[in-house]
């Protein structure tokens, strides 16, 4: 599976679309997914965006004890899709619905 947040990110994104590309069972599929279609509210693209070490700090403890906001949605979203390539998940719907393009 390889992502691509259109706004510029190298991961799953919860400010806009996504763009997928994926093999599965020996063909290539490709699909946009959107944050509204998942358990994450879409944010604005600043929301994650840090000036200085102790922002980025912050953000990061902040994902990591679970509190709300775009930090810990953009790690379960990423978090999710690394389950489902793995293996651990039945399919991508566990992680999101795909939005119709």
């Amino acid at each position: 599976m390889t992502v691509y947040g259109l706004e510029g990110l190298d991961e799953i994104s919860v400010s806009g679309q996504t763009m997928i590309g994926e093999l599965r069972n020996g063909k290539i599929l490709e699909y946009m997914i959107h944050p509204e279609n998942s358990a994450c509210r879409c944010m604005i693209p600043e929301a994650l965006r840090v000036a200085t070490v102790e922002e980025s700090r912050n953000v990061v403890v902040a994902a990591l004890e679970n509190k709300p906001g775009a930090a810990r949605d953009i790690v379960a979203l990423n978090a999710g899709a690394a389950i489902y390539v793995a293996g651990k998940a039945a399919s991508s719907r566990r992680v999101w619905r795909r939005r119709s393009s």
